[in-house]
């Protein structure tokens, strides 16, 4: 599985970040919703493709709890060349490529190829999802 691309001159804050995206990506594969939800701040949104629109832990985990129950049973998905700026101390975004690769795949499509941006901060001195979004590289 890829892993998050690193930043060449990675901080600790950086790399905590970075870390939060590993930890998305490693409870994807399990296809784990508690634990894809527990990285969300319990007013956190995702904006998916197709547009869909979650706010709220409960809500993101109710999402991929049916996905992983149908579509996305066996998915995993890839973070590439991510780009990380800290906005403030506790406070980063997070811009990279992400793609879903389904059970029985070698690897994804490029139409499954997307953009994501990440906004990441500290609460209670851990770092977690505040905002998820994404669109495709590659038009329709």
């Amino acid at each position: 599985m890829p892993t998050t691309t690193p930043v060449a001159t990675e901080s600790l804050a950086e790399r905590a970040v970075l870390s939060v995206i590993d930890e998305a990506r490693a409870t994807w594969a399990a296809n784990d919703a508690d634990g894809f939800a527990s990285l969300y701040g319990e007013d956190g949104t995702v904006v998916a493709t197709g547009g869909t629109y979650l706010t709220g832990r409960e809500a993101i985990r109710a999402y991929m709890a049916a996905g992983f129950a149908g579509p996305l049973a066996g998915s995993h998905v890839s973070d590439d060349d991510s780009v990380v700026r800290l906005l403030r101390d506790d406070v980063a975004l997070v811009v990279n490529v992400t793609a879903i690769t389904m059970a029985g795949e070698e690897v994804a499509p490029p139409s499954r190829a997307r953009r994501a941006t990440w906004t990441i901060s500290q609460h209670d001195g851990v770092w977690l999802i505040d905002a998820y979004a994404n669109t495709p590289l590659e038009p329709a």
